[in-house]
């Protein structure tokens, strides 16, 4: 069956390459989400002494002009809407092709004595329970979302923007990774519109387990967030999936968030840092030095956190009571007032 998106697209071009119909329909229809960029300038003199072309004919020059002229648009475009998108079957297939992983389930299935399709229903579980689905549509929504609760139970989110400008030009030559503190159960919400806002690509999110209960748990999937266990210890099999995994989302050209303290600070203190995930951003990254890791520490800060009443009660003694559906309920009720302002500052990348 031919969905009606793709007869969408098939007439009107997609939405990461539009063509003319989308665009004037866009212009019409949703003028605040059209913008004008500048791209980096290139200086011919300098670009014809970095690349040593002198002494070629100026028509083959011309041709690598326009081929760097293409690529760096490209980059820009795609610096803002994202990597050309994939199905969830394409990901997995590529995830799992991976040579490290293909060459640990074959060693597996051997020392196990176990059919090699056994060892592999296994790693597509692991893929199953981490992997996000992200859903260009849904994130849309969900910003739209954000953006609502932003002035209804805020005054507004202040974002250094001046310094979001200078990560944006970086972004165009690597993989963005921030690094935020973690005050709430909202920040990852926080982040994203801030970034889509702005017009750069957003991260796909690092977030527990825990966070994966119905129906939160695919509706974050369709955001972008992906989930991981709260420790990696004796699960080899686990931690080599998503090493894979993380290794495809910097190949494809995702950027990437996650939290350092791994944890909500219930004090507004800085927790120790979790060495975890940048053990394994740096393992990918020795792997392929070729695709620049372009980190970004973030002070994300409330005049008041929502979960205050909740971090009290911990602190006093009482239990943490586990995500799932009831709590969610409950945490709607706390946005009975304002908590005054949502602050985003961005530290040199």
């Amino acid at each position: 069956d031919v969905s009606w998106t793709r007869l969408k697209d098939l007439f009107l071009g997609p939405g990461q390459r539009p063509g003319a119909l989308r665009k004037i329909a866009k212009t019409f229809i949703s003028p605040e989400e059209v913008f004008v960029e500048l791209s980096e300038p290139l200086n011919l003199q300098v670009w014809l002494k970095d690349h040593g072309h002198q002494g070629r004919d100026s028509f083959h020059l011309a041709m690598m002009l326009r081929r760097d002229l293409l690529q760096q648009i490209a980059r820009h475009r795609q610096n803002t809407t994202g990597p050309v998108l994939k199905s969830y079957e394409e990901i997995k297939q590529n995830v799992l092709m991976d040579d490290e992983l293909q060459t640990y389930m074959s060693r597996q299935s051997q020392r196990r004595n176990v059919s090699a399709n056994a060892v592999r229903k296994e790693a597509v579980n692991y893929f199953d329970e981490i992997a996000a689905k992200y859903r260009p549509l849904t994130m849309k929504l969900a910003v739209r979302i954000i953006q609502w609760m932003s002035t209804t139970f805020f005054e507004g989110i202040s974002v250094d923007i001046k310094r979001l400008a200078n990560i944006k030009t970086m972004a165009l030559h690597g993989t963005v990774v921030y690094v935020p503190c973690h005050r709430s159960h909202i920040d990852s919400l926080v982040m994203l519109a801030t970034t889509y806002t702005n017009h750069l690509s957003p991260p796909h999110i690092f977030a527990g387990k825990n966070m994966a209960f119905w129906p939160m748990g695919p509706l974050l999937r369709m955001i972008g967030v992906f989930f991981v266990r709260r420790s990696f210890q004796g699960a080899v099999f686990y931690t080599r999936v998503f090493s894979a995994y993380i290794a495809n989302l910097i190949e494809e050209g995702y950027h990437l968030n996650f939290f350092i303290e791994g944890t909500r600070s219930r004090s507004g203190k800085l927790l120790q840092p979790q060495l975890g995930m940048l053990t394994i951003l740096m393992d990918v990254f020795q792997k392929n030095p070729d695709r620049d890791l372009i980190f970004v520490p973030v002070y994300i800060g409330y005049d008041q956190v929502p979960e205050e009443k909740e971090y009290l009660h911990e602190i006093l003694g009482g239990t943490k009571k586990p995500e799932d559906a009831k709590q969610l309920v409950n945490f709607g009720r706390l946005f009975k007032r304002k908590f005054g302002k949502i602050y985003v500052k961005f530290t040199d990348p």
